[in-house]
């Protein structure tokens, strides 16, 4: 079966983060020859789209952080306003950690991955929750480190308690610990 150019490069990239997920984060341990397996191209063909192992492995973490941004630069184009607009962006990052949570857990490690992009992004649409009268427009950088810190945290509550509650009951804890704290003051 041949693949087209874009998934190619795709299936090359899954297979890279699988191995790297697989062997702890250490590039040294994996092989070009074994990325090119698991993505069933020729190992020529990785180097049709990387220069080396390094651009190869930094490329599977940029690719995570851009989509993560697409979903975010979604987000912020959407007619959304004050609270519905901040439960969507808390959905598509718990989302977006769920369906990468064995690899996200170890990407502040990995030079060049570019999470600040993300950050960035995540302060821009918190300035717009401001600005729609939520919660101040105060000092957001650590706010925004805060909400994703949160969303993780939801990730990590459901997989060590078992429990399966719904994306919305998820959603909705989340906000009110960011906008409330803990306690739930309003």
């Amino acid at each position: 079966m041949k693949l087209a150019q874009d998934d190619k490069k795709k299936a090359i990239l899954d297979a890279a983060r699988k191995l790297l997920v697989r062997r702890g984060f250490h590039e040294d341990e994996v092989a070009l020859d074994a990325v090119a397996r698991a993505a069933k191209v020729a190992k020529g063909t990785l180097f049709l789209y990387y220069r080396n192992k390094h651009d190869l492995f930094r490329a599977a973490f940029g690719d995570l952080v851009d989509q993560l941004a697409g979903e975010l630069e979604a987000a912020a184009a959407q007619p959304l306003k004050g609270r519905v607009r901040l439960e969507r962006i808390v959905e598509i990052v718990i989302a977006y950690f769920e369906r990468n949570k064995d690899f996200l857990s170890q990407s502040a490690r990995f030079p060049g991955c570019r999470l600040a992009e993300n950050h960035a992004r995540m302060v821009a649409l918190l300035e717009r929750c401001a600005a729609d009268g939520l919660f101040p427009d105060r000092d957001l950088g650590p706010a925004a480190s805060n909400l994703f810190g949160l969303c993780r945290s939801a990730i990590l509550y459901k997989a060590v308690s078992g429990k399966e509650d719904s994306m919305d009951y998820r959603v909705s804890r989340v906000t009110d610990t960011f906008l409330y704290g803990q306690a739930g003051r309003r």
